[in-house]
């Protein structure tokens, strides 16, 4: 979708072209469900970390009055080793994901044109439904401002000028008029 037409005045940050980006919004869809998934695990295993250690709790105290053996106090431990180490390893895959998660959102940035500065579409290289290939140049946009110059006019012309006459300017000895200016004072 191209926004952007040649001469339109834009502000800076103001959309020029947006490209079809569905294939970005399923990876979005899918790196936000990883994340939602992920963290729903950690809780169940945080919830088993919790069980775990009520039991090997419960175990020891047994073992300390001679009622279990050993071997019941170990087997506990080891249950609540590993909840721990799943619980960890869960809490890795979810910066994993999230980091997933940013990558896709930056792409989805991508699929978006900007201005990069107030001004003007002087030229624009693209027409909708055009395939782009990465970094090709799409828009140009000119910073157009007010110039202010300064200059000595021949006193024998200054009479000439009045404050807010309009006059052309030229830059070659040609006399052909490239822009138009106010005086001031």
């Amino acid at each position: 979708n191209v926004i952007g037409e040649e001469g339109a005045r834009v502000a800076k940050g103001e959309v020029l072209a947006r490209f079809n980006d569905e294939e970005q919004r399923g990876q979005l869809r899918q790196a936000e469900l990883d994340v939602s998934r992920l963290k729903v695990e950690a809780q169940q295993l945080q919830a088993l970390v919790k069980l775990n250690r009520s039991e090997m709790d419960r175990e020891s105290l047994l073992a300390s009055q001679g009622l279990v053996s050993k071997g019941e106090v170990e087997r506990a431990q080891y249950k609540l080793e590993q909840s721990v180490q799943e619980h960890e390893k869960t809490q890795l895959a979810i910066e994993s994901a999230t980091a997933k998660l940013e990558v896709v959102r930056l792409e989805m940035q991508k699929t978006v044109v900007r201005a990069p500065v107030a001004g003007v579409v002087t030229r624009r290289y693209i027409d909708p439904g055009t395939n782009v290939p990465r970094n090709e140049k799409l828009f140009e946009v000119a910073q157009l401002s007010r110039i202010e110059l300064r200059f000595r006019v021949p006193q024998t012309s200054g009479s000439l000028l009045e404050c807010g006459q309009v006059f052309g300017l030229s830059i070659d000895d040609q006399g052909g008029i490239t822009a138009k200016a106010r005086v001031r004072r």
